[in-house]
């Protein structure tokens, strides 16, 4: 038989020991590890998709994406030598593998800090202790390029954060630990330029908010301001309306402190407050201005109003979700800044901090006048702060709760839609959860009782109260007539319609770890910390099957549909199928006293689950041989002991100690998974008050909006009675003026044709004298050529003459 596949839909989570673990890929797409992988999340469409890594994300120290979000540095450590590996984000497949070079005498197994230049072709990449050396990596060859000293040149300091040049990739910044370089390599040699000052200030973030001014954030709150690598201002975060580089070290106190006292506390910030963190963390830049951490939970945004001077916007504020309890010290303040990302868009920004939850807030929504604070809201899901402690399914509705004893809350998720339906937040903490069959009821145990809860449209709401105080275990019977609920080492058994107690089931001598029901509810296995798993027969109250193993602490148990079988697994490492009180399998899962956590089976007996080994799920198949054949699928990080298989043998939720939850997924289970024929119900429970009050609502809202109604129709009307008339008034205007223009086109054609006419006729009058005046013209010219031409036959003639006479004369001569 094949096994089947178990496809990971959904992990919920975050790794909050990682510094920088947000960073956006597109507006939708966000990156950040968890569990153990690195998780590309687009929460638009409710997608993941997974980088696997090594050794389950233990060895994990940074994550960077690229500026051209092209690619994501992977940075692990080993017991040798530290790794960074390039992943493709679209695809999850990897690219490169940058290893430090093997001929040079390095001793460090963990790089410090990792950045790319602003064009992605190079990889920073700083080694912890004791050298503290800066590598410069070519991507796409994955070659190194260049290297050199980190910390400061007499070996001092200890580097924490690399920062490069937005627009020259020759250029960058390494801060820490009294560590403040701004270095510039030229022909791959890397030199020191600008402030070179070596002093004792802890230095806790940094970052470029141009090509050459450089923001660089103290551990007392002090926000230090460099252009050209040379130190012009520092400013106190605590009181800081503006920042006015032009105006340098002329401000006074309240806004600027001098060099000295940048690393120390200083009067300016009144009195410090044990519980807060001045640290300044996290700055980043965007277009119009910079924001950075300042303080628990809070968030300072800044404007650029002119290129040398930054207006304070506002604040945005994490909500501080931490209970106190009197039993226990002052936690640790989980608000803490930890990752500031702004989207491409340039208009949301999301923050991470200490607890897993993910805050996001519109960047101008200040803009609103909302006041100098806003309060972030959780951006995707809610998610539980502290370890998973129960996990639940019913039969009619594709629905799990979880419950979180830390934040004392309840959560019901869709497992097929992957949204969450209902959180509801207790004053107690919660020990252990149950859901009917019917997805409407729960029994929760508390801290003071075990409450018989129902599950209302937008509550859950007290039904029945019962006198067990923390209850670790409680499960309803699969006909959901009955459910049982541990007290101490006793498991109590009661009604589910009368809430009288029925049975009593004593034997365990340890804390009992886990009950599961059989088919008919007849038979019920509990295992117990002493090493004990008992089948008890529900009618007579007493122990059908035995088995005790007291090397071994049982923690979870699955009974077979016919009741014969019972498959337990514990501390020791092995998954034994128990049959009439004996071990009638016995195999190794995990390695030699790895612990095994928990263990589901399917309706039909085809499938089975083990959870352990530090959150491997185990696909095992049955039947069990001498030797098992299973297959891992790692997703968490840590021990996975609440695990539970959908009513269809469909799906399957897992939740952690460190409050992570996986919804999965499985395929190939055509001849493995049970065919219900029921339709997922959608009816909800609402009290008959509510119901009231929300139909007289409704009533009110539709007498308004008849009343509205009513209302915009008289307005409505007026209106066009309104417009009619002033329609009526535009339209004989229109009219007038439409024959005043007729009749000035008339009398404009009729003055325009007499014009005509006018010219006609002085054209006619100007031909006729022209006439006039070219026969007088003529006549005078034939005049006066009659005159010319009489004279000159009266020159030829005389010269004629004159000719005969000088003729005449030579021949007398």
């Amino acid at each position: 038989m094949n096994l089947p596949v178990l496809q990971p839909q959904l992990l919920l989570g975050l790794e909050t020991r990682i510094r920088n673990n947000l960073h956006f890929i597109s507006d939708d797409e966000v990156v950040y590890p968890v569990g153990s992988v690195i998780a590309v999340h687009n929460f638009s469409v409710k997608k993941q998709r997974y980088i696997k890594l090594s050794e389950k994300g233990k060895h994990l120290t940074h994550v960077c994406v690229s500026p051209n979000k092209k690619m994501i540095a992977v940075v692990e450590t080993t017991d040798k030598y530290p790794i960074c590996t390039l992943w493709d984000p679209d695809l999850c497949r990897k690219k490169k593998t940058l290893t430090l070079p093997s001929d040079k005498d390095i001793y460090c197994n963990r790089f410090v800090a990792v950045d790319f230049t602003f064009d992605s072709k190079f990889i920073v990449l700083v080694t912890g202790e004791p050298d503290f050396s800066l590598y410069c990596f070519k991507c796409d060859k994955g070659r190194l390029d260049s290297f050199a000293r980190a910390n400061n040149t007499n070996s001092t300091g200890t580097v924490t954060q690399v920062a490069c040049n937005p627009n020259d990739p020759n250029q960058l910044v390494v801060i820490g630990d009294s560590v403040l370089r701004c270095l510039g390599c030229s022909e791959f040699t890397w030199r020191q330029f600008g402030y070179g000052k070596v002093e004792y200030i802890v230095y806790t973030s940094c970052c470029w908010l141009s090509q050459d001014r450089l923001a660089v954030g103290t551990a007392f709150g002090r926000l230090m301001m460099l252009e050209a690598g040379e130190l012009r201002a520092v400013f106190n975060a605590n009181d800081l309306p503006f920042i006015n580089m032009k105006l340098r070290e002329e401000l006074d106190d309240s806004s600027q402190t001098s060099l000295t006292n940048v690393g120390h506390s200083d009067p300016t910030l009144g009195i410090m407050d044990v519980g807060e963190n001045y640290e300044i963390r996290s700055i980043v830049n965007f277009n119009r201005g910079f924001a950075f951490g300042y303080m628990n939970g809070r968030i300072h945004l800044y404007e650029k109003e002119t290129p040398h001077k930054y207006k304070k916007r506002g604040v945005f504020r994490i909500p501080d979700r931490t209970i106190h309890r009197e039993y226990e010290d002052d936690p640790l303040p989980l608000t803490t800044v930890n990752t500031i990302v702004i989207n491409p868009s340039q208009d949301r920004i999301l923050v991470s901090c200490l607890e897993m939850q993910i805050w996001t807030a519109r960047i101008w929504a200040h803009d609103n006048n909302t006041g100098p604070e806003i309060n972030m809201k959780d951006f995707g899901y809610t998610i539980h702060m502290g370890p998973v402690v129960a996990l639940a399914v019913c039969r009619w509705k594709p629905i799990v709760i979880s419950a979180g004893s830390r934040d004392r809350s309840l959560k019901i998720w869709n497992y097929e839609s992957l949204e969450t339906e209902l959180v509801q937040n207790f004053e107690d903490d919660i020990f252990s959860v149950a859901l009917h069959p019917t997805g409407l009821y729960a029994v929760v145990g508390f801290s003071d009782k075990l409450r018989f809860m129902t599950i209302m449209i937008d509550d859950i709401l007290n039904t029945k109260e019962f006198n067990i105080r923390a209850c670790r275990l409680t499960s309803f019977s699969k006909l959901g007539h009955m459910f049982a609920a541990t007290n101490g080492n006793i498991i109590q058994i009661y009604s589910s319609i009368n809430f009288q107690q029925m049975y009593v089931l004593k034997g365990h001598n340890g804390e009992i770890t886990s009950m599961s029901w059989s088919f008919d509810d007849s038979i019920l296995a509990t295992t117990g910390s002493e090493g004990a798993v008992y089948g008890w027969d529900i009618a007579s109250s007493t122990r059908q099957y035995e088995t005790i193993i007291k090397s071994n602490n049982f923690k979870s148990a699955a009974i077979s549909k016919d009741s014969r079988s019972i498959y337990a697994v514990g501390t020791d490492g092995h998954l034994r199928e128990l049959m009439n009180s004996n071990v009638y399998r016995d195999v190794v899962i995990a390695d030699h006293q790895t612990p095994l956590d928990a263990v589901v089976l399917s309706a039909l007996d085809t499938m089975l689950f083990v959870s352990g080994n530090q959150g491997v799920i185990y696909n095992v198949k049955l039947p069990l041989m001498e030797k098992a054949e299973f297959i891992e699928y790692m997703m968490h990080s840590n021990s996975a002991p609440k695990m539970v298989l959908s009513s269809d043998d469909r799906y399957m939720i897992t939740g952690t100690v460190d409050g992570y939850l996986c919804f999965w997924k499985l395929l190939n289970i055509e001849d493995k998974a049970i065919k219900l024929d029921l339709v997922a119900a959608n009816e909800i429970l609402i009290s008959k008050h509510v119901l009231e009050e929300k139909m007289e609502t409704i009533k009110n809202l539709s007498l308004r909006m008849k009343e509205l109604e009513t209302e915009h129709s008289y307005q409505v009307r007026q209106n066009e009675a309104v417009h009619a008339l002033k329609m009526k008034d535009i339209h004989a205007g229109y009219c007038n003026a439409i024959e005043e223009l007729k009749l000035k086109n008339e009398q404009m054609e009729a003055e325009h044709l007499q014009e005509i006419n006018n010219i006609n006729a002085q054209i006619t009058k100007k031909n006729q004298d022209h006439q006039l005046f070219v026969q007088k013209l003529e006549a005078s010219y034939n005049e006066k050529l009659i005159v010319e031409y009489n004279k000159y036959i009266s020159m030829e003639s005389k010269m004629e003459q004159m000719l005969k006479e000088e003729e005449e004369r030579f021949k007398r001569q």
